[in-house]
């Protein structure tokens, strides 16, 4: 499955989730949430307790980790990565503490990255039903994507769902779109193939606030240099492992 949402679509999941309809300067991350919680209700709502999901990539946003907590077994990876626009005297285990904790007393936490190089990972290989990560993979290069998609590919069960958005600047989604999804098939996913970029409609798509472009996305580089980079849009996936 490859989705590029469409405002519509977003205002249509807010009908479920009306907590986000709203404005927002996070709408393709809050769009991201909705996504995946509307798939994980509407295909494991049955397995209850049997139903094992990791998000990696949580950040501060406990909502997908509690909305699941007593329906299922959930677990949570992520650990402080030094990113420029949180500064650099950020407190991340404080911030974990306070917005997260509280909200999350039934997953289990796991202080790594997804990555086939981390020693003696918490996270047990071939244990996952559904892994979700939103809006994460596009902060790193395609090198490094490959990599997280393996450790995924190793975590879930044979038949586990890989599900997820991958947020991609306009300009540039010709290029790492395509390439993005057949690192998924390079990995071993089953994912339809996509060997040219879609047309997309680019009066209807979703994209983010361009003003939280400028503050938080380009929050790494000088103020005095810094110039606006193009709208943002974003892709929902689902990538099977086989079994």
């Amino acid at each position: 499955m490859i989705e590029f949402p469409s405002v519509d679509d977003w205002f249509q999941l807010t009908r479920r989730y009306p907590e986000y309809k709203k404005a927002s300067i996070s709408t393709l991350k809050d769009y991201g949430v909705m996504r995946c919680m509307q798939y994980v209700e509407d295909n494991m709502k049955h397995r209850g307790k049997d139903c094992r999901v990791l998000e990696f990539g949580h950040g501060f946003n406990p909502a997908f980790l509690q909305l699941f907590q007593k329906k299922h077994e959930v677990w949570g990876a992520d650990r402080d990565q030094k990113l420029p626009y949180f500064g650099a005297n950020f407190d991340w285990e404080s911030q974990f503490r306070s917005a997260v904790a509280p909200h999350t007393p039934d997953v289990k936490f796991a202080r790594e990255l997804l990555s086939r190089t981390t020693q003696n990972s918490e996270l047990p290989n071939n244990y996952f039903d559904v892994i979700a990560s939103v809006s994460v993979l596009e902060e790193v290069p395609l090198a490094v994507v490959e990599d997280i998609l393996g450790a995924s590919f190793d975590k879930l069960r044979p038949g586990g769902l890989l599900i997820g958005t991958h947020d991609v600047r306009i300009e540039t989604a010709g290029e790492r779109m395509p390439a993005y999804i057949a690192l998924h098939q390079k990995v071993g996913f089953e994912i339809e193939a996509m060997p040219v970029m879609p047309q997309l409609n680019v009066v209807r798509l979703l994209v983010e606030n361009p003003t939280a472009v400028m503050i938080w996305y380009q929050g790494g580089e000088p103020e005095d240099q810094r110039k606006f980079w193009g709208h943002w849009g974003t892709c929902f996936t689902v990538a099977r492992k086989p079994g």
